[in-house]
């Protein structure tokens, strides 16, 4: 009779040995391939160190604890944390989870001088999904109640943040391989008070959803110039925008002119318009007769929704630095930069 649970302790003890042979297996080829993905981008340019690194989480998981990581590209930007802690399931190693501290703070220079922007909330998690041959599949961070602070600038509150990413491979004609899916979606954020908008500074909802195809914009304002030559453009395959009285949607392209100003055209509907050039109006940001014009234009061009609200249709471009509603010019868009 005893010896059945002879064979079951016997067989638990055994993949209890083979269980922990596999996870210090698994810690030791980490070690060693952060090492080589660290120098990998450190012979790439970039600026990659840290306080202390730890691995522990035995049995269920691995958790790399990196205390005060720093990851610059001199002299374009430098991004730190407190501590960053890295999770990795043993048997699903093409995805991590990364819980990225409480404090995140991101440094770069511009023409003004050095700027320091510092992210702190709730929580703050990303995550990353490989294939097998090390390709980004997707990625995505989340951000609960952060608050972003200028310096100069004041505080950027919002509920929640969250930024998707999707490497696409070819695997239709909308997904071009070499090209990002990207989604940013803010929910009840507040901006700064310097910003002094005359919407208001609560914005109910702001989405988009959007193509980056090759070649990708860089993330430093030198290269941008050479990105717009090369025939950079961003594919926004929709916006929804929901900002004091103004409620709308959109799609179309975004690109930069030759003096680094914004260059689109949309395809646009839009709901509130009326109450949102009364607005515009009484800031003075619109002659009585533009105001008046315009709200002409978009009452003739509003029908009914689903839902029964009057929604307009017309395109919304940028163009020679003037935004344009429809036919008319409404307002000037300035140099993304300021000249050097």
């Amino acid at each position: 009779m005893r010896r059945p649970y002879i064979v079951i302790v016997s067989l638990i003890v055994l993949l209890s040995l083979g269980w922990t042979g596999y996870w210090f297996w698994i810690r030791s080829r980490l070690i060693v391939e952060i090492e080589r993905w660290t120098e990998a981008r450190r012979a790439e340019g970039y600026e990659i160190t840290d306080a202390g690194r730890s691995i522990g989480g035995f049995p269920a998981r691995l958790e790399i604890l990196v205390e005060q990581p720093r990851v610059s590209q001199a002299p374009f930007w430098t991004w730190s944390t407190d501590r960053l802690r890295v999770f990795i399931q043993p048997w699903n190693l093409t995805r991590i989870i990364m819980d990225l501290g409480f404090s995140q703070t991101v440094e770069w220079s511009d023409t003004g001088g050095p700027r320091r922007l510092v992210v702190t909330g709730d929580r703050a998690l990303s995550s990353a999904q490989f294939a097998r041959d090390g390709n980004l599949l997707a990625a995505a961070l989340d951000l609960t109640r952060p608050i972003l602070t200028e310096d100069g600038m004041g505080e950027m509150r919002a509920e929640r943040a969250q930024v998707h990413l999707r490497a696409n491979h070819g695997e239709s004609t909308d997904r071009p391989a070499g090209s990002y899916g990207v989604a940013v979606k803010l929910e009840n954020a507040r901006l700064p008070a310097t910003a002094a908008t005359p919407l208001g500074s609560d914005i109910a909802l702001l989405s988009i959803v959007s193509t980056l195809p090759p070649p990708l914009p860089p993330i430093d304002r030198r290269r941008l110039a050479d990105w717009r030559d090369a025939g950079g453009v961003v594919d926004v395959d929709r916006l929804d925008l929901s900002w004091g009285p103004l409620e709308g949607s959109a799609n179309g392209t975004l690109a930069l002119d030759r003096e680094m100003r914004p260059l689109f055209s949309f395809g646009t509907e839009l709901r509130g318009f009326n109450q949102t050039v009364d607005v515009y109006a009484n800031a003075g940001l619109l002659r009585p007769n533009q105001a008046s014009g315009l709200k002409m234009v978009l009452t003739a061009l509003a029908k009914p929704d689903a839902k029964g609200r009057q929604t307009a249709q017309l395109p919304i471009t940028g163009q020679d630095g003037r935004l344009y509603i429809g036919p008319l010019g409404v307002a000037n868009l300035p140099p993304l930069f300021p000249r050097d």
